[in-house]
């Protein structure tokens, strides 16, 4: 049981080294779970004085942080960027993206559901 951080100055895909010495020989259950992603179980075979070290993709969640208004619509999803010209970068559906421009904004603000 414990926790691992990202690696400094590094993308925020990998982690620093987790060690546990307290397993037995045999197969464990291993939980991975990282905020704004989706908990996987996976299956690790510890082996006698061996060190091994485990790849595993995680699947992102969807969880829209982020409102844009305009005249004609309202936007949430979960945000990119703001740029230095105002205009908004929004993911409004999983790997859909949109740029709102700044004129078109009239309000934009952290979204929390009700």
């Amino acid at each position: 049981k414990g926790f691992t951080d990202a690696k400094p100055d590094q993308t925020d895909r990998v982690s620093e080294p987790f060690q546990v010495d307290i397993l037995t020989v045999g197969d464990h259950q291993l939980q991975l779970t990282r905020k704004g992603f989706f908990s996987q179980d996976v299956t690790i075979t510890i082996e006698k004085d061996k060190t091994f070290t485990l790849h595993h993709a995680m699947n992102r969640r969807f969880i829209p942080d982020y409102e844009v208004e305009t005249d004609t619509d309202l936007y949430r999803g979960v945000l990119q960027a703001i740029e230095p010209t105002g205009d908004v970068r929004l993911e409004v559906r999983p790997g859909i993206f949109k740029t709102i421009p700044a004129a078109d904004i009239k309000a934009r603000r952290p979204y929390r559901k009700q």
